[in-house]
């Protein structure tokens, strides 16, 4: 899987080391012969200089080969500010 991604979070701070955030993600996709975008509903928080994500698929928003697909997954980023994701797809047979 590769692709790009926009995201925009809209985030409450309860101190410098503590945030809780919500938003959107939309993901140019690209799985084998498969293209098109996804967008991830996130709800999340950052402490202690990590953050992390809850996130799902909003339903029906894809486009291209991914305009019906479902899932969810989250993020936790690293020390050094990567962010790793965990996807789960379900994508209808055509």
């Amino acid at each position: 899987m590769t692709g790009d991604a926009n995201v925009n979070y809209l985030m409450t701070y309860l101190n410098d080391d503590h945030a809780f955030f919500v938003g959107y993600e939309v993901i140019n996709i690209f799985i084998s012969q498969l293209k098109g975008t996804i967008t991830l509903q996130h709800t999340g928080e950052y402490q202690n200089h990590i953050a992390s994500s809850n996130f799902t698929i909003v339903v029906d928003a894809g486009t291209g080969d991914f305009k019906n697909v479902t899932g969810q997954g989250f993020f936790k980023t690293t020390d050094n500010g990567q962010a790793n994701y965990e996807l789960s797809l379900s994508i209808p047979a055509k």
